[in-house]
């Protein structure tokens, strides 16, 4: 037969782990408070944006995107927005700037090399190296920095 046999010097503590039978004393092992800092996600926006297909498709593969259609108004399950995502990066454009289709049917035709609104999310690095891209391969109406005031 096994008996449970405590050590020498335990004692149980009322509604605590017995601390005595480590060998630590009473009140003297202080608990570590962990604080979890969310990261705050950096953001840009670009205004009625062009950029040829052939550089939109090397930024998708650039950063390992893949397209998701959201659409964002249950009420009007006809309006999507393509979602670009990444590791650590989200694109939200209004047209698919590879096929030309626009996220609203009927207000325009498709235009391939259009995204018309951008919306840039996630880590810093990421974002400001997107940006850059688009800068420096599109042709842009305006610029909202640290934003996604289009979209």
């Amino acid at each position: 037969m096994t008996r449970n046999v405590k050590p020498a010097g335990w004692r149980r503590e009322p509604g605590r782990h017995s601390l005595a039978a480590r060998g630590i004393k009473s009140g003297t092992k202080k608990r570590k408070k962990v604080v979890v800092v969310p990261q705050k996600k950096h953001k840009w926006g670009f205004d009625l944006t062009d950029i040829t297909a052939s550089r939109w498709q090397t930024l998708i593969d650039e950063h390992d995107l893949v397209l998701c259609e959201i659409h964002p108004y249950p009420d009007r399950p006809e309006i999507k927005h393509f979602h670009w995502k990444g590791e650590g990066i989200l694109i939200v454009t209004k047209n698919n700037p590879i096929t030309g289709e626009y996220g609203e049917p009927g207000v325009r035709e498709r235009e391939v090399g259009y995204a018309s609104y951008i919306g840039i999310e996630g880590k810093r690095s990421k974002v400001l190296a997107v940006k850059n891209y688009i800068k420096r391969s599109g042709s842009i109406k305006d610029e909202s920095p640290h934003e996604r005031s289009y979209i």
